[in-house]
């Protein structure tokens, strides 16, 4: 039974869990590095322009994670342990519903709620905004999609990474998505970002830090399906010069040579690496989220996109399209 239709005949049942709306319009919304040891990644510049803005249904939920991300002024916090339990438990029980043509029945915790997004087609958990903490957003597909589960976890320090995410969770339909709310060093004063011993012990960095709420949503949803993550990252130019993209299953049964091969075809033969076998950087093998998956026998990859490469995605609506096309590799896997 389509879960859409339930839900209008269900509202009473689904209201505790999940704050209906018609549609996410504009009226309704305002607007790496993963090697630990080393970051060459400049902080953001500027918001992209219009032109630069992904289009179709990427553009209701690509504004309400921007929303997400700049209201509520508050501290980063981690999770306790229970608070953290409570969180996974919350979303696995929320996935399994949604996965299952189910309504949700699960309260949310104390300072999260739940949504619709694109007129309904979408679940998004999300913290509430007066209780921000940079627990991050989770996109939930209903019923049927690809055993994919993207992921961006540095959406303000590795620009464009978001909208990149955004467009491969609509381009192959997967199941999940995770972002994050906070920048990665919101931690660290930003006089000490440049150093690394700093930086690398930031609480805030959610590739590298376990104990935070985005760790417990990639278990919770690893736990209802075996899923294939997909985590976009970013690099300087100047860390592996002349190349585009960087992909490696950090350690995990991913398919990187795979999703590197159809990375090739969409950007070219010279400009795309696997990790370890064609360049020793970028690898991603500290990453939390990926020993999460390696503990769990599930594929992991990690990609690492180039800033001039990000940059050329916003203007070209064509490389753009080829990118995302690319990650389709992803969905004969996770079968």
């Amino acid at each position: 039974m389509d879960i859409r239709a339930r839900d209008r005949r269900s509202t009473a049942h689904f209201l505790p869990t999940i704050i209906l709306t018609a549609a996410l319009t504009p009226a309704l919304l305002p607007a790496c590095r993963c090697e630990r040891a080393e970051d060459h990644e400049s902080l953001p510049g500027p918001p992209a322009s219009s032109s630069a803005t992904p289009t179709g249904p990427t553009i209701p939920l690509l504004a309400t994670v921007r929303d997400l991300r700049s209201r509520g002024k508050a501290e980063y916090r981690a999770p306790t342990e229970d608070e953290a339990k409570e969180y996974r438990v919350w979303v696995g029980a929320i996935a399994k519903a949604a996965w299952t043509d189910r309504l949700p029945t699960h309260p949310a915790p104390e300072g999260f709620s739940g949504r619709l997004g694109n007129a309904g087609a979408l679940w998004l958990l999300q913290e509430q905004p007066t209780r921000k903490r940079g627990a991050g957003v989770v996109v939930i597909r209903p019923s049927r999609g690809t055993s994919v589960l993207v992921e961006a976890p540095h959406t303000f320090f590795d620009e464009g990474t978001l909208e990149i995410a955004l467009s491969i969770f609509h381009g192959i339909g997967a199941r999940g998505l995770l972002a994050n709310t906070m920048h990665r060093y919101v931690t660290v004063p930003e006089t000490l970002r440049g150093d690394k011993d700093e930086v690398r012990n930031a609480v805030s960095d959610l590739a590298h830090e376990d104990r935070t709420y985005f760790s417990a949503a990639h278990r919770s949803l690893l736990g209802v399906e075996a899923l294939t993550t997909l985590q976009i990252h970013g690099f300087a130019d100047a860390t592996a010069p002349g190349v585009m993209a960087v992909v490696s299953a950090a350690r995990t049964t991913g398919d990187a040579l795979a999703v590197a091969r159809a990375l090739r075809d969409a950007l070219g033969d010279d400009v795309v690496r696997v990790y370890p076998d064609e360049i020793d950087v970028l690898g991603g093998t500290t990453n939390v989220q990926a020993k999460a998956s390696r503990e769990l026998g599930l594929p992991f990859i990690h990609v690492e996109l180039s800033r001039s490469l990000r940059d050329s995605v916003r203007e070209d609506p064509a490389l753009a399209a080829r990118l995302v096309e690319a990650f389709r590799t992803l969905e004969g896997a996770a079968r």
